[in-house]
């Protein structure tokens, strides 16, 4: 197993975990779901494709990014978002605030922070 593969096991069994080290937070407008891409993002290849378009996108906002984690699999970090907005999405609280694990760090410009942000931003793109 190489570096990158470590890395990559390690931040996902740390996010998986029941308190993630880290976290990410961010908002998000109800009115502003994608339902449609949100009802195909529940079956796996639709999120796999989806993973893989978001992780072309990271690639071309962040070219100079390290190789890491989200460039080994994205679709662990897809899932995490996907989950999260499916939970606060039928969370009747007004608060829409939601925490995506993170098993690196807290720093906005960590890829994987980095990457949610896409994830985030697509599905809310209504």
């Amino acid at each position: 197993m190489n570096f990158i593969e470590i890395l990559y096991n390690m931040h996902v069994n740390l996010s998986f975990s029941d308190n993630p080290p880290f976290t990410h937070i961010k908002g998000f407008d109800k009115d502003k779901i994608d339902l449609e891409l949100m009802n195909k993002l529940s079956d796996d290849n639709m999120l796999k494709k989806f993973s893989a378009k978001c992780l072309k996108s990271f690639k071309k906002k962040y070219p100079s990014m390290a190789f890491g984690s989200v460039h080994h699999n994205s679709v662990p970090w897809t899932a995490f978002a996907y989950n999260a907005i499916a939970k606060k999405m039928n969370d009747e609280s007004k608060d829409t605030t939601i925490t995506y694990p993170n098993g690196c760090c807290s720093k906005k410009d960590c890829p994987i922070n980095l990457f949610y942000d896409i994830v985030h931003d697509t599905i809310l793109s209504k």
